[in-house]
């Protein structure tokens, strides 16, 4: 206005003018790739040039059904930079099922190596899982190193029986959601009759 705003501003309306489909590539803000895309790909060419075709990688969804297992390191020398996973050059789009997959969000922190601790129910009993995938009771606690810390939400399990065919190869599990009261959040898996934490939500 010619002599200035009149009021504070109380709504703002924003109307979609186009979408796209999701194709798993975030954007920039205006759309497209960016100029930092271009330094980026530029860099890691650079890199490779300097340390080795696989000394450089970077990751690329594979499909699974646990954390380590959903996505791969390669050698960025095998993919198309800039490309979604879908188009990437010799790589096939995972899109199966995958029974027994944990739901997104995925975890923000896959562990190297999982971290042995315990599930307790009310009785502070371990919690255990069924062959027919029925936890015999709620998850009350999480012990980690000798600390116990009550568990406020949980989701789960998640079973698993991959490879049954195999004596040597087969593998079951149950994997859980936890929750605890200072708001940690960690996906642990009872494989062996043993709990451990694979993953962090944080």
């Amino acid at each position: 206005q010619p002599g200035g705003l009149s009021g504070g501003v109380v709504l703002i309306r924003l109307a979609a003018v186009e979408v796209r489909a999701d194709d798993g590539r975030q954007l920039g803000f205006w759309g497209g790739r960016t100029e930092a895309d271009d330094w980026a790909a530029r860099a890691a060419t650079r890199l490779t040039g300097l340390l080795g075709e696989h000394a450089v990688v970077v990751p690329e969804g594979r499909g699974g059904r646990g954390p380590r297992d959903a996505y791969a390191l390669v050698p960025i020398g095998t993919v198309e930079l800039g490309e979604p996973t879908a188009r990437r050059a010799g790589v096939a789009h995972v899109t199966s099922p995958w029974p027994g997959r944990l739901p997104a969000p995925s975890p923000a922190v896959v562990l190297d190596e999982p971290v042995s601790c315990e599930v307790l129910d009310a009785a502070g009993r371990p919690v255990q899982v069924s062959g027919r995938g029925a936890a015999s009771a709620a998850p009350v606690s999480l012990v980690i190193e000798g600390r116990r810390r009550p568990v406020v939400a949980w989701a789960g399990p998640w079973p698993i029986e991959e490879r049954w065919w195999d004596p040597d190869g087969a593998r079951r599990a149950a994997r859980f959601q936890l929750v605890t009261d200072d708001t940690d959040a960690v996906l642990a898996v009872l494989r062996s009759g043993r709990w451990w934490i694979e993953a962090y939500y944080r």
